[in-house]
């Protein structure tokens, strides 16, 4: 028994754990996160210079909830929170036009009031009275626990932007617990049925295990603001990468010990030294070209932090088998027995050598046939609806944005003064009036605050000028800063970008003395769409650029770079596919995942495609490699594809998503390589002639 490597998989157990039940996501809103810091200067500034901050919360109590019932309730949140305005959301009941009309706000306590409307809970306060621990909804939800019943509090729908915010932290934090003993199991468990070895399993358990610690350690720390929720698909990538080099090792020890070879440790180093060096920087350029954009903060971030892991991985691998496996002792299969992993790898290879023709006209079927699904895929921008359907966050807003015909991601806009002039207050005023109007009329407004909350609270006493100015004045901050939010009813993103450029236009020509900031979700998500779009397609090109310089320099042959080209960049084109036919569409958490595919992709090709300038066809070489490493081959594609798709245990849609794709395409990227790349071999050269020595 290798009691070193015993103890280091208790220890690493152990490790694991804790980190698995400590770990804390970045308490930053996300969206910070995304953008680069000169896209937000303005707002934050603006942000920080108000004296006063503006919170809402959506709450829409069941229609069996009786009318006292419900006053009630509304009564004691408005005793126990002081300066919430409480209002009915309700539509006006006839419209001119087709659309829908604007949503109406009413007092909650008149006669007239529905009891199936939604209601709006609005608080204007200055910052400094503000406590960051209580949040509006969380008062609010702490009131409906404690005065209703808890099946009217299950069925009430509630939603305020900082409840996505805290639900996505909670998730992360919850997903890597239920994330982190799955993939420890997979590690272990993979390598036991591929090599009948406890060693194998615990080495390469160990090996996973301290690489992705080291990587979490080193990043949460060193990475501004942390790790956020989108970066928990760094862990399982990270995990199943730093598998793939050890699982390499321990097969080659293992073979050198079945043919009795002295030193099977050193013997094995020096054969994977070099192939495994450059599988670890086609890689690391796949991760690293995302690092390399500066377009999308998120992308760097994941970039940075998995090819960091990747090339802590290699390091670990061969430090630690020198450690614990300098011994060797792996004790798999009997002597000269084949695994039937590298079986079914060899005969996969023989027959498409064997058929090269049929095997290139089902891939190139295959390839057209997804043509039409690839083309239907289009950008999206999943926020508020970012937590699967299951989750309760997302239950409560997919039902409020139905109920009220709205997109919860309202655009904020900052009003402020130019120049000295437009500092009066009387000014800000008309500019405010003359800017909300001109919104309203859009097509698509459903609700601009606070001029409902205005014209609401107008309707129960506000006759007289000076009485109309007074909700009015309380509602602009001191600063001299007036902040509008605007509900738009679901539209396309094209159409958002539309109507930011007609205010933009409007800010341009209409408002001399004063200007107007953009904020908000409804702002800034469709820029941290567009920004990481061309931050992926960087990426993409860095990518492709140094894994083909990289096998360039690796081959120096047309004839072996064209079909490794070929196999790599394929199952990303079958994945596109895949993604229309399901109705995936690109977000900006799966923007990295062809840079991703395509460096993980490459690394089969190149164990298959490896020689040491020896005297053999190629056709001998794809089948002496796939003979050789072919268990390997497989069992670390099994676990990478495990792994990955144990983010489908996420709360995060986008999680799930990058599980689902990542595992078909490392899937589709094998197969690939053991079908495709022999055909295209034989069909470029027939007779492959003989390598230089």
């Amino acid at each position: 028994m290798n009691y070193r490597l015993a103890f280091a998989t208790a220890l690493m157990i152990t490790i694991w754990a804790v980190m698995a039940a400590e770990f804390k996501p970045s308490p930053i809103p996300t969206v910070e996160q995304l953008l680069p810091p000169d896209i937000l200067v303005k707002s934050r500034q603006i942000r920080d210079s108000l004296s006063s901050s503006t919170q809402f919360t959506l709450l829409n109590l069941p229609r069996s909830l009786q009318r006292e019932s419900r006053q009630r309730l509304l009564r004691q949140i408005q005793d126990s929170i002081p300066g919430l305005r409480i209002l009915c959301i309700g539509s006006p009941a006839t419209s001119e036009s087709s659309l829908p009309p604007q949503l109406a706000l009413s007092d909650c306590a008149g006669s007239d009031a529905n009891p199936n409307d939604t209601i709006l809970f609005w608080r204007s306060q200055p910052k400094q009275k503000r406590d960051p621990r209580r949040p509006l909804h969380q008062e609010i939800e702490r009131k409906i626990s404690a005065i209703l019943t808890p099946a009217v509090t299950e069925r009430s729908l509630l939603f305020a932007p900082e409840m996505v915010r805290t639900a996505s932290w909670q998730a992360a934090a919850s997903d890597l617990g239920r994330i982190a003993p799955l993939l420890g199991v997979i590690v272990f468990l993979v390598p036991l049925l591929a090599f009948r070895s406890l060693t194998s399993s615990a080495f390469i358990f160990v090996t996973a295990g301290v690489t992705t610690t080291a990587t979490l350690l080193l990043f949460n720390t060193g990475l501004e603001g942390g790790f956020n929720a989108l970066l928990l698909a760094v862990v399982p990538l990270v995990w199943a990468v730093s598998s793939m080099d050890a699982a390499h090792l321990v097969e080659r020890i293992e073979a050198l010990e079945r043919r009795a070879m002295p030193m099977p440790f050193r013997r094995a180093v020096r054969e994977l030294a070099a192939p495994c060096s450059v599988t670890t920087a086609t890689t690391f350029i796949g991760f690293g070209a995302l690092a390399m954009q500066s377009d999308s903060p998120l992308l760097r971030s994941f970039g940075l932090t998995a090819a960091a892991g990747t090339l802590l991985a290699i390091v670990f691998t061969f430090l630690l088998g020198g450690l614990l496996l300098r011994r060797g002792c792996i004790q798999g299969r009997p002597p000269y027995a084949i695994n039937p992993l590298a079986a079914l790898s060899h005969g996969l290879v023989r027959a498409s050598l064997n058929r090269p023709v049929v095997t290139l006209m089902l891939w190139l079927l295959l390839a057209v046939a997804v043509t039409p699904l690839a083309i239907q895929v289009s950008t999206r921008t999943p926020f508020p609806n970012i937590f699967t359907h299951d989750h309760p966050v997302g239950m409560d807003t997919t039902r409020l944005q139905q109920l009220l015909d709205i997109d919860l991601r309202p655009l904020s806009l900052y009003l402020t003064a130019r120049e000295q002039s437009g500092s009066n207050r009387e000014q800000l005023l008309h500019a405010l009036h003359a800017t909300t109007d001109y919104v309203g009329k859009l097509p698509e407004s459903r609700l601009v605050l606070p001029a409902a909350i205005i014209k609401a609270v107008c309707l129960r006493g506000c006759g007289d000028e000076g009485g109309i100015e007074h909700p009015v004045r309380t509602l602009i901050d001191s600063s001299g800063v007036a902040r509008i939010e605007v509900f738009f009813r679901p539209h396309d993103p094209e159409r958002q970008r539309e109507i930011i450029s007609w205010l933009e236009k409007f800010d341009q020509t209409m408002l001399g003395h004063h200007q107007l900031v953009f904020d908000g979700p409804g702002y800034l998500y469709p820029a941290v769409e567009s920004l990481g779009i061309s931050g992926a397609l960087s990426g993409i090109l860095w990518s492709l650029c140094g894994v083909l310089l990289i096998l360039w320099l690796v081959f120096r042959r047309v004839g072996l770079v064209v079909p490794a080209l070929l196999v790599t960049l394929l199952p990303l084109w079958l994945v596109v596919g895949f993604m229309g036919a399901v109705g995936i569409d690109w977000s900006l958490a799966l923007l990295g995942v062809p840079a991703i595919l395509f460096g993980l992709a490459v690394d089969d090709t190149i164990h298959l495609l490896w020689h040491r300038r020896r005297r053999a066809s190629l056709r001998h070489i794809l089948r002496h490699n796939a003979l050789r490493s072919g268990a390997a081959l497989t069992a670390t594609t099994l676990m990478l594809c495990l792994s990955v798709a144990s983010l489908s245990l996420s709360s995060l849609i986008a999680n799930q998503e990058i599980a689902l794709l990542l595992a078909i395409g490392m899937a589709l990227a094998l197969l690939l390589d053991l079908t495709l790349l022999p055909a295209v071999v034989s069909l470029l050269r027939r007779k492959s002639p003989r390598l230089r020595p």
